[in-house]
């Protein structure tokens, strides 16, 4: 019996040895092995780090709105008025050099050159750039009375249109606007004046009536906007006009021929839209509106009277343009050149200024402003396919052998939607 637990104790002493060695074993383990791969680790999610915040400093995101335009006329610096609400400052869009873009009561406003065929024009637009905005030189003047382009200027009697004389003479002595009859006189006015246009707004309860005269275009755009629904059915709207010193009217290959000032005659038509009152040697109006109207055009001993009548709509389009010349160069106003949104392209990438601007700042203060640790560092290579063209790093150069690197692939991106492929490496350690 003493000899058995003998022989028990020692099993058991042995048994407790070899566990001791094999938790020693891995204690081991663990002091030694684990840090190694905690390093490897760790230098991982630093790069992780540094890589989020390079991108989220340097990156720009930029939108591309194609507005397209069909077109079967050349126009120069056409007016386009388009409801906009997205983003309403001016700075974060770019149409062209040496082209003006306005952003006012949820209205863009620019011009731009139009083909005879189909014509894209490129806006672009970006909350992470600041783009030029370039005050054009042009031949507008205006006040709160009247407003004047080359050859052409218009009064106005508290934003109502008054008066219009074209190369001199008087051509519109009177302009008024109904509605069922009744002769719209309660309202209040206001102007604005901006570098590209005049803005006049007739206001009552019912509507407002806006009126654009836009630099280097010898006419109105004009749009008219209900404030409510009016009670009834069947609301017209009529504006009048009085004009002289025009000998013919045109509205199409039917409906035209001489204004009968001797018989004081009228000529009507239904589902016209435009007409064109003309003289060949003193030139013409162009006068339309965006919906199917009466038209009627009428002569007196010493003016003619030309009235259009239309279904009331939330929103209608108006335009009185001047020419030289007869009818032939008022039928390209005839039509509105509504411009279409096409698919909008975003575009990322790294800007050059915010990325050179990185240089500028004090190495630990973006350390700790990037949540980097103090005890480590890191640098920032960017190289195109042939040279570095950006670094940023610590002051004092590293000895150390334990460096982790990342790399990625990014694209340099500018104002103009250029991309320029780069290769970007992080370093920590």
């Amino acid at each position: 019996m003493a000899r058995f637990m003998d022989k028990r104790g020692v099993t058991q002493v042995d048994w407790a040895i070899s566990l001791a060695i094999f938790l020693l074993f891995l204690v081991w383990i663990f002091f030694f092995t684990k840090p190694l791969f905690d390093s490897t680790s760790n230098l991982d999610s630093l790069a992780d780090i540094v890589e989020k915040h390079f991108k989220e400093t340097v990156t720009i995101e930029i939108e591309k709105i194609p507005l397209i335009v069909h077109s079967n006329w050349t126009y120069e610096n056409e007016p386009f008025l388009i409801d906009y609400s997205y983003d309403p400052d001016i700075t974060n869009y770019f149409l062209a050099v040496n082209k003006s873009i306005q952003i006012k009561d949820n209205k863009m406003v620019f011009q731009q050159d139009i083909s005879n065929t189909t014509t894209i024009i490129n806006l672009i637009h970006s909350t992470d750039l600041s783009f030029p905005q370039y005050k054009l030189a042009n031949d507008l003047t205006s006040n709160e009375r009247w407003a004047s382009v080359t050859n052409f200027i218009a009064y106005f009697d508290n934003s109502t249109l008054d008066t219009i004389s074209y190369r001199g003479p008087t051509k519109i002595f009177k302009h008024q606007i109904f509605i069922d009859d009744v002769l719209q006189t309660n309202h209040s006015g206001s102007y604005t004046n901006t570098s590209q246009y005049a803005k006049y707004v007739y206001s009552n309860q019912a509507l407002n009536f806006t009126m654009y005269i836009f630099t280097e275009n010898p006419g109105i755009s004009g749009e008219i906007k209900l404030n409510q629904v009016i009670p009834g059915l069947n609301k017209t709207m009529k504006i009048y006009l009085e004009l002289v010193n025009y000998t013919d009217y045109y509205m199409d290959r039917v409906e035209k021929g001489e204004v009968d000032y001797f018989f004081e005659t009228c000529e009507e038509a239904d589902d016209r839209n435009f007409i064109d009152l003309y003289d060949d040697v003193l030139g013409g109006v162009a006068v339309t509106v965006d919906t199917a109207s009466k038209t009627k055009i009428c002569g007196e001993p010493k003016r003619a009277n030309l009235t259009f009548t239309f279904q009331l709509h939330n929103s209608t389009r108006y335009r009185l343009m001047f020419h030289d010349g007869n009818y032939e160069n008022g039928t390209k106003y005839k039509d509105f050149n509504e411009p279409v949104i096409g698919a909008i392209q975003s575009y990322k990438g790294i800007d050059v200024e915010k990325m050179n601007n990185l240089t500028l700042e004090d190495y630990v203060s973006l350390r700790e402003g990037w949540n980097f640790p103090l005890s480590n560092n890191f640098q920032i290579e960017v190289w195109n396919s042939t040279s570095k063209i950006f670094a940023y790093e610590p002051v004092e150069q590293t000895t150390q052998t334990n460096i982790y690197t990342k790399q990625f692939y990014s694209y340099i991106l500018d104002s103009d939607i250029n991309l320029r492929k780069v290769k970007v490496f992080v370093r920590v350690w």
